[in-house]
C-alpha cells in the first residue's frame, strides 16, 4: 500500500529511521533493490533503516530489497515505510515505486 506523498512528507522525518543518500531523486518512494542498485544503500544500512524503526518489520529485516522506503535530502536521509509481501514494483524515473497489489 502506499501512502499519499504530501501527507506522509509531513510526519516521516518525525517518525521513521533513516540514512544518508547521494544520487536518488528525493521524495520518492523507493524499493531496496533500487536502493542497492543504484549504490545509494547497501543492504547493511538498508537493515539498519528498518531495525531504527519505531515500529520494525521481522520480513524487511530479513529482506530489505522488498521493502518500501522514502527518500528525502541528504540530510534527511531514508526512511523506511512498509515491507511489500507480494514484491516491490519499479515505476521508472520520476516515479514512487509501490508494493505490488495482493
Amino acid at each position: 500500500m502506499k501512502c499519499a506523498s504530501s501527507a506522509f512528507s509531513v510526519i516521516a522525518p518525525q517518525l521513521f529511521s533513516h540514512i544518508a543518500v547521494a544520487a536518488l531523486h528525493h521524495h520518492y518512494f523507493y524499493c531496496g533493490h533500487g536502493h542497492e542498485a543504484a549504490n545509494d544503500s547497501t543492504r547493511a544500512e538498508l537493515i539498519k533503516v528498518v531495525k531504527d524503526d519505531p515500529y520494525p518489520n521481522f520480513l524487511a529485516v530479513q529482506d530489505p530489497a522488498r521493502a518500501l522506503f522514502q527518500s528525502f535530502d541528504n540530510e534527511e536521509g531514508v526512511f523506511y515505510v512498509e515491507f511489500c509481501n507480494k514484491g516491490c514494483i519499479y515505476k521508472g524515473t520520476g516515479h514512487d515505486d509501490i508494493c505490488a497489489s495482493p
